[in-house]
């Protein structure tokens, strides 16, 4: 449950944004997310504790900055959904180059020799790789208006998988 929440912390920049805008303009509510991904990064970065998942969230926000300031009238009806897209093509890639996103924020609560193990890292590719489709649906979810009962299911599901899908895998592998 406590690695749900740390990599839920990393995306604290995502609700900031999703807040805001609901509120107020687009611009400011990208150049909101990007300031706390940056404060974050800094932060994390400062403690020594820096995660690529937060670098990628960074990278998410900082090109929606550049997107709102070069084309607003494209960028700012979209951004909710580009940035799921941005965060889903990036645990892609991680599942592609076989270094799985939620695998730094889970191997804290393992020993180093858990954390190397086949099981781990295939639990940590399935969760990865769930993750980047429930991204993938969170966008498509956001640009065809689904509403919250959708954009919450797909929370949930994502939510109950992180914290009670490893669990079951173990589980299933003794």
């Amino acid at each position: 449950m406590k690695t749900f929440f740390r990599a839920k912390f990393a995306l604290f920049p995502l609700a900031v944004f999703i807040t805001l805008i609901a509120y107020v303009s687009s611009t400011i509510a990208i150049t909101s997310g990007f300031s706390v991904a940056l404060v974050v990064c800094a932060w994390r970065l400062y403690s020594g504790q820096i995660k690529n998942f937060e670098i990628a969230v960074l990278a998410v926000f900082a090109a929606l900055a550049v997107g709102i300031f070069l084309a607003p009238g494209l960028v700012g009806p979209v951004a909710i959904p580009l940035a799921f897209a941005g965060f889903s093509a990036y645990a892609v890639t991680t599942v592609l180059l076989r270094q799985p996103w939620t695998s730094e924020f889970s191997r804290a609560a393992y020993p180093q020799q858990a954390g190397d193990s086949p099981l781990f890292v295939r639990i940590n590719m399935i969760l990865s790789a769930l993750w980047a489709l429930l991204f993938l649906l969170l966008a498509l979810a956001h640009m065809l208006s689904a509403g919250l009962i959708v954009t919450y299911g797909i929370v949930v599901v994502g939510a109950f998988a992180s914290i009670f899908g490893p669990r079951w895998a173990r589980r299933m592998h003794r």
